[in-house]
């Protein structure tokens, strides 16, 4: 029943010709692209207790404090750069 009704829905378009097509998609488009995007914020509305959890810590700011650039990295022999990049990274062995 349902595939008749379909059927009977689609055949007046794409008998119609490809202006027919072209019509019919420019105005449901739009609104499949506008019902995706309601869709999702209610998903995310529904789930928001949820949100942060689901987050990778790494982009929710610093995963772990960071020792100061004037400490050198433990058992290493030199000194911490001053720009304190991979040298000073506490998870980096020298």
């Amino acid at each position: 029943m349902v595939g008749v009704a379909l059927v009977l829905l689609t055949a007046p378009i794409v008998l119609g010709g490809l202006k027919s097509v072209a019509r019919v998609t420019e105005v449901v488009a739009p609104l499949m692209a506008l019902a995706y995007v309601l869709v999702a914020l209610v998903v995310l509305l529904i789930n928001i207790g949820e949100l942060r959890a689901s987050c990778p810590r790494s982009s929710m700011g610093p995963s772990a404090p960071t020792r100061p650039c004037s400490a050198p990295p433990a058992g290493s022999r030199r000194p911490c750069s001053t720009a304190c990049g991979a040298a000073c990274s506490p998870t980096r062995r020298a």
